[in-house]
């Protein structure tokens, strides 16, 4: 028999085993409903990589970009070629414009591009293409310095880019100068060293923007020698806003004819600005003999890259210039046979500007332009008029208030 403290000792350890097991039974359960970040975190770079993809797109859970960032960087560390992209496009790449960071982005997809990445990793060779084509858009768009052991740190073309971008930039307010911003800020002390290295690797188009630096002291003194012989050697390619350029400085000087050969040189390398001047000169016929097919021509090739968002700007030739110049009977067939001589211009010349969707979005608005022509006989509308709007505006609130006007006699004259 057990006495009285002997059968409390018992009874104190069986309570003891029980809350036991019961603690064990809530640590299992909790851990077999754990979240799958906590799942996340103890598994390999792939699994990390599916999180992140899960918070990007939405997939069972809220869409979190900055989640989805974090599980690609735990992916990436791990040596994930894929995880690796993906930080790099979220970082760069993403639909937020004004937060995108490209010299951020750069290691990553350095990483991503190496044979070192784990190659056995499945879809590596797809990673390590597309992080290879976006290193080759930087190198074309001159948004990073790539580092001393990277090839395309002395690509020449790459060397030009950058040297362009840092020279037209952006100036101290923010203020976009020349081309697309790309969050890149001007200095001419750097341009300069890019751009002297792009020419002594062959790229003659350095050289306009080199003269440019010493014509005007830009991070340097002035220089005219330089500046003359720098221009000098621009004058050798057929770079388009070098002819651009030149074409300006011939017309400031009165040689009409070299005015005239330079924009056309820059035309045929895809300049829109060289071929909307040309147009307007062979539309006019002032400076050179008027060709209304050859004018249409060329301003179908550039009047409307970079001009859709302006009503003006985007048509390539104002409805008064087509009343001007061309009777409505005829103008339709001149404007057929401008649209087919572009196509070929455009293929001959295998232009990075004057693409085919281009040309067809300015045939469109030529089209217009003239059925305007057509239906109007080139007078602009009373009611389009300034006056026809001020009249609208005065005359809206009386054709508005008068039956409210009417409505209110009527119901006083029966009450």
């Amino acid at each position: 028999m057990f006495g009285p403290k002997t059968r409390l000792s018992k009874a104190r350890n069986s309570f003891a085993v029980c809350v036991s097991v019961v603690l064990m039974l809530f640590a299992f359960s909790a851990t077999a409903q754990s979240s799958p970040d906590s799942k996340a975190r103890q598994l390999d770079a792939q699994t990390q990589y599916e999180m992140g993809s899960r918070y990007r797109l939405g997939l069972g859970v809220n869409a979190n970009p900055k989640l989805a960032l974090e599980w690609f960087t735990k992916a990436a560390n791990q040596g994930s070629a894929k995880g690796q992209y993906a930080v790099a496009w979220m970082i760069a790449f993403s639909d937020d414009k004004d937060a995108r960071d490209y010299v951020a982005a750069l290691p990553w997809l350095l990483k991503a591009s190496e044979l070192e990445s784990k190659p056995n990793e499945t879809g590596y060779s797809d990673t390590k293409k597309r992080a290879e084509k976006k290193l080759r858009w930087m190198c074309k768009k001159g948004v990073v310095e790539f580092p001393n052991f990277h090839p395309m740190s002395e690509d020449p073309k790459c060397l030009l880019a950058r040297g362009n971008r840092l020279f037209y930039g952006r100036d101290k307010l923010g203020e976009l100068v020349g081309g697309r911003n790309y969050h890149v800020e001007r200095d001419y002390v750097r341009a300069r060293t890019f751009l002297e290295k792009a020419l002594k690797a062959g790229e003659k188009g350095a050289a306009i923007n080199l003269a440019k630096v010493y014509q005007k002291g830009l991070g340097t003194e002035e220089n005219p020698e330089k500046f003359e012989y720098y221009l000098k050697l621009s004058g050798e390619t057929n770079d388009g806003e070098t002819n651009i350029f030149l074409a300006e400085r011939a017309q400031k000087s009165g040689d009409i004819k070299e005015y005239l050969r330079r924009l056309e040189i820059a035309a045929t390398d895809s300049h829109p600005r060289a071929a909307r001047k040309l147009g307007q000169i062979y539309l006019k016929g002032d400076i050179a003999q008027k060709d209304s097919e050859m004018a249409l021509m060329y301003l179908l090739l550039g009047g409307e890259r970079n001009y859709a968002k302006s009503e003006h700007k985007g048509h390539i030739t104002p409805k008064a210039e087509m009343v001007a110049v061309f009777q409505p009977d005829s103008a339709a067939a001149t404007l057929d046979a401008a649209k087919v001589r572009a196509d070929d211009f455009a293929k001959t010349h295998k232009f990075r500007s004057y693409r085919k969707k281009d040309i067809e979005q300015s045939y469109a608005r030529a089209v217009r332009d003239l059925n305007w022509v057509k239906d109007t006989n080139g007078v602009v509308p009373f009611k389009n008029t300034f006056f026809g709007s001020l009249l609208n505006m005065l005359f809206m609130p009386l054709l508005i208030l008068s039956p409210l006007i009417l409505i209110r006699r009527f119901v006083g004259s029966r009450n």
